[in-house]
Parts: C-alpha cells; sequence; structure tokens
C-alpha cells in the first residue's frame, strides 16, 4: 500500500483490533479476513465499521478478500463521500473544432461547442465540462 502513496504513513498492526488503537488512524482496511477455517467474521467486520462511523470526522473503512476466483471489497468513507460518477466510464475526451455564443429562445447568450468529429456528445444533470488549451474566446464582451 505504501507505493500506492509515498506520502502516505502505513502502518501494519498484527495484534488486537481496539477501539483505542482504530481511533488513532484516518482509515482502516482489513484484508483477508476469510479462511475456511474459521469462515467470515462478517460480525466483526460491522462492529469495526460502526466504530469507524461513529467517530468524528468519521474514520474511513475498507475491507477486502479472496477466495479462489472470488473476491469482495467493501468502502465506507463516511456521509460525506459523494460518488458523482453514474455509469463508471472514462471521461469522454473530444478536440472542439468551435465555440460560438448565440442567443436562446429568451435573448439568453449560451455557448455552442462543436466537435471535430461531429459526434454527438450525451450529457447528464450535473456532469462538469473543463475545456483546455482555449485561446481566442471571448464571451459577454462589448
Amino acid at each position: 500500500l505504501q507505493e500506492l502513496n509515498t506520502t502516505v504513513e502505513v502502518q501494519v498492526e498484527t495484534g488486537e483490533l481496539t477501539p483505542d488503537l482504530i481511533k488513532q488512524h484516518q482509515t482502516v482496511v482489513m484484508l483477508d479476513t476469510f479462511t475456511p477455517s474459521r469462515g467470515l467474521h462478517e460480525a466483526k467486520l460491522i462492529e469495526v465499521n460502526n466504530l469507524c462511523r461513529s467517530q468524528t470526522p468519521a474514520i474511513s473503512f475498507i475491507t477486502a478478500d479472496t477466495v479462489g476466483v472470488f473476491g469482495r471489497c467493501f468502502c465506507d468513507f463516511g456521509d460525506r463521500f459523494v460518488v458523482s460518477d453514474v455509469d463508471g466510464e472514462q471521461p469522454f475526451t473530444a478536440i472542439v473544432a468551435s465555440i460560438s455564443p448565440e442567443k436562446n429562445d429568451k435573448g439568453e447568450e449560451k455557448l455552442v461547442v462543436q466537435c471535430v468529429d461531429e459526434e454527438r456528445i450525451e450529457f447528464c444533470d450535473g456532469d462538469h465540462v473543463r475545456f483546455d488549451e482555449v485561446e481566442g474566446l471571448e464571451i459577454g464582451r462589448a
């Protein structure tokens, strides 16, 4: 885990998982909680997750297991964590041919974006659009 982000301190705790130990951390990751001999300790996972959620601010909780070809992962980053990705798809990238101002039926100015490949791009409510390397566009200026 440390290799994923070298600026984050990662500690491996192999002793008893106590509430005091959990409260010392910002994220708790529990791995390999299933073994054929002892089964899955779901009650312990729920107990630890509930303790993490009860803290202010909430402690992030992640658990992951693999058994043969099957696996599972559960993440709880608290009530304030919002995922706005509706479909899991990679962001769409297109080359913009032109951006031109037009007036709508109410006389309000809007922008019409024309892409090079002229393919229609579908957006959902709340989607964000970022334009990079825009040159020469002046909107709302006399």
